[in-house]
């Protein structure tokens, strides 16, 4: 992807799909940002890109924003 300008949106299970097993990416949150919609961050645990992807309730996501550097907590439950 190439900025925001290559974002994407498609069916729940395709983006999964696409950011766990193509990508490398792992979920490390999930929040509420609407009555109808969550917001998921996908990071990869070695290079740090990460993506944000917001869910609507008709089962479709769509990448909003992405970037680089993100600093995944240890396993251990380490939060510095």
């Amino acid at each position: 992807m190439d900025g925001l300008r290559d974002i994407v949106c498609m069916e729940r299970a395709q983006l999964e799909e696409r950011l766990g097993e193509r990508d490398g990416a792992q979920r490390v949150g999930v929040g509420l940002a609407a009555p109808d919609a969550l917001i998921e961050v996908w990071a990869h645990p070695e290079t740090g890109s990460w993506k944000m992807v917001r869910m609507h309730a008709d089962g479709r996501s769509c990448i909003v924003a992405l970037g680089s550097a993100w600093d995944l907590p240890e396993a251990d439950g380490d939060k510095s």
